[in-house]
């Protein structure tokens, strides 16, 4: 995915690595610290300061793109995290996951604002209008 100035490239791969890269050069800008399973998508913020990924660890974390430090965990699948993506406003996220459920997320507080429900099987993507 590219950054909102499409400057920047994040991707995500199943050893658990997540990069950063300068779409201009095709230099890796910035290695996340590796995560301990597949990471399924990787997503930058809306003001591009931060980077969301979902893991197949159950979680979504959001990373800082200056520091690579993770600032929140979001904590509540019960199942591998397929996707994850912000709303326009950078302010919550969305979350689809292999048990069967989507959640919205207030990324400030790190917690789950509501959980959508009715699906049978596992969610692959889920995103805002």
């Amino acid at each position: 995915q590219f950054s909102a100035d499409a400057t920047s490239a994040v991707t995500a791969s199943g050893n658990g690595m997540v990069k950063i890269w300068s779409v201009a050069s095709g230099e890796c800008l910035l290695t996340l610290p590796p995560q301990h399973a597949p990471v399924h998508s990787a997503t930058f913020s809306p003001d591009g300061t931060c980077v969301l990924t979902a893991c197949a660890d159950g979680l979504a974390r959001l990373w800082n793109c200056e520091t690579g430090a993770c600032s929140h965990i979001l904590e509540g699948h019960t199942g591998i995290v397929f996707s994850a993506c912000f709303s326009a406003n950078g302010a919550c996220a969305l979350t689809s996951s292999s048990d069967a459920s989507a959640r919205i997320w207030c990324i400030s507080k790190s917690t789950c604002i509501k959980v959508l429900t009715g699906h049978e099987k596992r969610i692959f993507s889920a995103s805002f209008s």
